[in-house]
């Protein structure tokens, strides 16, 4: 192949910039033109939602609806349009991958990539046109209960996931936003809590994955969050939004808040905010769509000449200009025939365990305990409550109907069936209730179950070979939206099952489910061998199963110090 010369590349470069220029200025016509051909009426109905999880289009100019999708990991269930319900639909089951926090466990860039891949493709199938994903917040308290859904306490890291996972989605003509902006690093009190930051922790630390995010991955979108910031809410401070986000970051794509988290009309108005989503403002028991700030209230200060037509302008051109990127305008309604055979399909379902597979961690192995021999193990005990508990329905907003999901008892049931009898006990039983302490939430304070701790210790005692597979859930208190937890110990009084299970039997795998970092001092010195995993997706008792019998090499990293 013959090799270009500095003039050719100089020829090249200049035609591209002339391709770039046209298209950038054939969008911005084409935006105008509709622009001038819409009422105040509608172009204020696309600031704000009509349902739960879409804002409103101009159907007679071509313009849809936007429709969003919640979730890092999959495709959010269908919902009724005015709720928080499912709609029952038996068509919207789909793929549940790995937690983000799994993800970056692998320090994989191409699984990153096809991680986003496989949602982008699924949030398509299911008329989608933006996810809600991923989240790049740092890992800066680890009482948060929603860290599971990032990366990393490390700002480049967690950048260096988000660009191919950024990418991946939309590459298959789905927008991602990129959340939450900025410095939320809390689940408690996020609605209330006013975040003061030097301009140095800022920059260094909060807003290096943004800044990846936009300027590399190329986020189309990207959502307000819930805090405050100095005194202001995300979702009105011109210092966010526009001096940060928009200047010296660059992004100039459409900006969502996050739901019900605009507080005021005139200062979001003003500033670079665009979609506002949620509300809790009711009429007759239904969600008033038409109450929220960026609504009727908004309609009324245009009218009286207190806020300025234009800066309604300047959102709308950014709504159309991203429906533009994803020529949604003028495109038929979707239609959500055959919807089901393209979700959870077997290469999605094959990428979900290879990401889950990669992302387990080997904290320990003395003695060389693994990789487990299936050949050596007749009699095989299975204790600890996560060993049958599904996560895809919990975590708060990123709950899913998943097509399946494979626990890790069945896992181990799936690999050693016919090789190995295997008997299960809980040890322990999940509480879904949280009882509230000061300014946490805890299931510390459940009631020790003496009769299950003592069958579990009974299993252990009798058994070749103990499996334990505890950890945190999804229950409230523990690794879930709205709430941080009391401190780091294992619920449900895990340090005193483990020291028992060990004291029996010291033949004992210790397999910890988690989004982040547990204290482990009790009995570690007395474990063998320990792994740990994230929350592992549709696929995870298969992955966790083939890792422990040296089916897979436990190749993940921690990505936060414990």
């Amino acid at each position: 192949m013959k090799r270009l010369t500095p003039y050719s590349w100089l020829i090249l470069i200049i035609f591209s910039s002339c391709l770039t220029g046209n298209k950038v200025a054939s969008t911005d016509k084409q935006i105008e033109s509709l622009l001038s051909q819409m009422t105040l009426e509608e172009k204020i109905g696309m600031l704000h939602s009509n349902t739960m999880f879409s804002s409103t289009g101009v159907p007679r100019l071509g313009i849809p609806d936007l429709h969003y999708s919640d979730g890092p990991h999959g495709v959010r269930f269908e919902g009724v349009a005015n709720g928080w319900e499912s709609a029952q639909w038996d068509n919207d089951a789909c793929s549940y991958l790995p937690a983000l926090s799994a993800l970056a466990s692998t320090w994989n860039r191409d699984l990153a990539q096809l991680y986003g891949e496989v949602l982008g493709a699924e949030c398509k199938a299911r008329g989608k046109h933006v996810s809600l994903a991923p989240g790049v917040n740092i890992h800066r308290s680890l009482l948060n209960g929603r860290n599971w859904e990032y990366f990393s306490e490390d700002p480049f890291f967690s950048g260096e996931l988000a660009v191919p996972y950024i990418q991946g989605v939309q590459s298959q003509g789905v927008a991602s936003c990129v959340k939450h902006f900025a410095l939320n690093s809390q689940a408690y009190n996020q609605y209330k809590v006013s975040v003061e930051v030097d301009e140095r922790t800022l920059h260094e630390i909060y807003l290096p994955a943004f800044e990846a995010a936009i300027q590399q991955g190329g986020a189309m979108a990207a959502m307000a969050a819930y805090n405050k910031v100095r005194g202001l809410w995300c979702t009105e401070s011109l210092y966010l939004l526009d001096t940060l986000l928009r200047d010296e970051l660059g992004f100039d794509g459409l900006v969502v808040s996050d739901w019900n988290a605009v507080h005021n009309t005139e200062r979001t108005a003003l500033c670079g905010m665009d979609v506002e989503m949620g509300t809790s403002i009711k009429e007759n028991g239904k969600y008033a769509f038409n109450k929220y700030y960026l609504a009727d209230p908004l309609l009324k200060k245009v009218r009286n000449g207190e806020i300025p037509e234009e800066a309604v302008n300047k959102k709308v051109r950014n709504i159309l200009k991203l429906m533009i990127q994803l020529d949604l305008i003028g495109q038929a309604p979707y239609d959500t025939t055959g919807m089901a055979v393209k979700l959870a399909i077997p290469t999605h379902t094959k990428a979900a365990r290879k990401i889950a597979e990669e992302s387990l961690v080997l904290l320990k192995n003395s003695k060389d305990m693994l990789p487990l021999d299936p050949a050596q193990y007749k009699n095989v005990a299975v204790i600890g409550a996560n060993a049958t508990e599904v996560f895809a329905a919990g975590g708060g907003s990123t709950k899913l109907k998943a097509k399946y999901e494979v626990t890790p008892l069945e896992g181990l049931q799936n690999l050693l069936d016919g090789k190995a009898r295997i008997e299960y006990a809980p040890g322990y039983q999940l509480n879904k209730k949280a009882y509230k302490v000061g300014h946490w939430f805890t299931n510390e304070f459940d009631k020790f179950d003496e009769e299950l701790y003592k069958k579990a210790i009974n299993t252990a005692a009798q058994a070749e070979l103990v499996i334990y597979i505890g950890g945190t859930s999804h229950e409230h208190g523990s690794d879930c939206e709205g709430y941080d937890k009391p401190n780091l110990k294992l619920p449900y009084q895990q340090d005193r099952l483990l020291k028992g299970i060990l004291e029996v039997n010291p033949n004992t795998v210790v397999v910890l489910i988690s989004g982040g970092p547990v204290e482990i001092r009790e009995w570690y010195n007395d474990a063998t061998a320990l792994l740990h995993g994230s929350f592992l997706g549709m696929e995870g008792g298969n992955a966790l199963a083939r890792t422990l019998f040296g089916e897979v090499n436990p190749s993940g990293k921690l990505t936060t110090t414990w």
